[in-house]
């Protein structure tokens, strides 16, 4: 008989039929006779010693898993994968939910490969978690789960709504209950559209629309603020903290390509130490993002759709990290300002806005797959404030789900736009409320993640939402 290591945990999701799309070879193998298939997760703590271990390699080949999570890994990881697990499973989910490395695994397994090889299925329907294998004196679901943010920050991806039967309490309450300090996300969620993902927006910068830049005093006093609000971000629920140096606001003056890594790099070194979320770095400059993610950025998010810097595509598709890929018609000779409520845009003409915005971002999208990015690496972003007047970013928000069939996640940024403030005849600082209201509208349209500044309220405007809407 096969010993089963007592480091790893063997775990099956029994999911409706209806929402599985693995093989029926696999499902043969996991459940003889008729029977629902299943989602097999598999975690194991590598600091036990994977390499050389040819036991545990065996187990978890038997138990044809779709997902493997290897815990507190220490810096043999990558050998560790390599000495079996890798070539048995080139399409499965690998998951590294240790506090040290990990990017790599991002181009070791690409998503869109690694959502390809996975059975997609809808975590409402999940009925239980059962042992697959037996270990003598371990109950499964094991009575240590709640306490675990190693498989609870992992399985908060995976099946978020799974209720303990123990406890009573889903994945999510758990995983909020325990601290995941150190603990690092995969950086983009497993499964699209089941929870809306919350960015938090840092800026860097002195003139920002919303008068929440960072950039004040020494260097030394811009970093701290940033990693405090970076910090508070987190605490209050943010998934990823984007951090940008060049203001994007209507009429703003461009930084050039020195002055905006002199004010990003410090603070994106000091985020990545202080918080263990995905950072997104805010730019359109080829080198800036080269630099970014050097420093421990693990997201692009390009406001110029890969058109301004030639150079940025390639630089995505070698990092093989998610970009987002932002529609956008700014000119300088189109802003119109008002002293209370800011810059807008004015006579932009679209001959058909919803269309006319899917042909330009299907247009950047082709420009970064011609240069070697992957359909899952992309994220786009309509532009909500970029190049459209007020009524065009609110019939952009009404329509959204009209961009759900381009088959790409969605990000909407509407937080605290002149489209809000020029509506409701609003300065920035209050706009809090209409803000609100366009997350909402556009969780409810298909937007799968949200770029704000008050984290705190729209974490729980997002999470409200997602509770009546997916």
């Amino acid at each position: 008989m096969l010993r089963v290591p007592s480091s790893v945990w063997l775990l099956t999701l029994s999911v409706a039929s209806t929402g599985a799309a693995c093989s029926s070879a696999q499902r043969a193998a996991r459940s003889p006779g008729p029977a629902e298939p299943t989602f097999t997760v598999v975690t194991y703590n590598v600091n036990y010693g994977l390499e050389g271990d040819p036991e545990v390699v065996e187990v978890i080949r038997r138990a044809d898993a779709d997902v493997v999570v290897l815990q507190e890994t220490n810096v043999g990881w990558e050998a560790a994968l390599s000495a079996g697990l890798a070539d048995a499973y080139p399409h499965r989910y690998f998951h590294h939910a240790g506090a040290a490395g990990g990017s790599a695994i991002l181009s070791r397994f690409p998503i869109d490969d690694i959502q390809r090889g996975l059975p997609e299925f809808d975590d409402h329907q999940c009925r239980y978690i059962e042992a697959v294998v037996a270990l003598e004196g371990l109950t499964l679901p094991h009575p240590g789960l709640p306490l675990r943010p190693l498989v609870l920050v992992p399985l908060a991806d995976i099946a978020p709504r799974w209720v303990h039967p123990e406890t009573g309490r889903d994945v999510l309450a758990m995983r909020a209950a325990v601290s995941s300090e150190g603990i690092r996300r995969w950086p983009v969620p497993l499964f699209w559209g089941r929870r809306t993902e919350v960015m938090g927006i840092l800026n860097v910068t002195p003139d920002s629309f919303s008068g929440d830049g960072v950039l004040v005093g020494d260097g030394a006093a811009v970093v701290a603020a940033a990693v405090a609000q970076a910090e508070a971000f987190v605490a209050a629920g943010a998934d990823v903290i984007d951090i940008g140096g060049e203001s994007t606001r209507p009429g703003s003056v461009p930084v050039s390509a020195e002055a905006e890594m002199a004010r990003v790099l410090p603070v994106i070194r000091a985020v990545r130490q202080a918080v263990n979320v995905p950072i997104s770095v805010d730019t359109y400059r080829a080198e800036v993002a080269e630099a970014a993610l050097e420093a421990g950025a693990a997201w692009v998010n390009d406001v110029w759709g890969l058109r301004m810097d030639p150079r940025l595509a390639g630089v995505v598709a070698a990092a093989g990290c998610p970009v987002v890929v932002m529609h956008n018609r700014s000119q300088p000779k189109d802003v119109a300002q008002e002293q209370r409520l800011g810059g807008r845009y004015v006579g932009i003409h679209y001959e058909d806005l919803i269309g006319d915005i899917r042909r330009e971002l299907q247009a950047s999208i082709d420009l970064g797959l011609a240069q070697g990015i992957r359909p899952g690496q992309i994220i786009i972003d309509p532009g909500l404030g970029f190049g459209k007047t007020v009524a065009q970013n609110v019939q952009l928000l009404r329509d959204l789900n009209q961009l759900k069939s381009m088959g790409f996640p969605i990000l909407i940024g509407p937080s605290r736009k002149s489209f809000i403030g020029y509506t409701l005849n609003l300065p920035p600082e209050d706009r809090l409320e209409g803000t609100a209201a366009a997350v909402a509208i556009g969780i409810d349209r298909g937007a799968d993640i949200v770029r704000v500044h008050d984290v705190a309220a729209m974490v729980r405007v997002a999470r409200m939402t997602d509770r009546i809407v997916r």
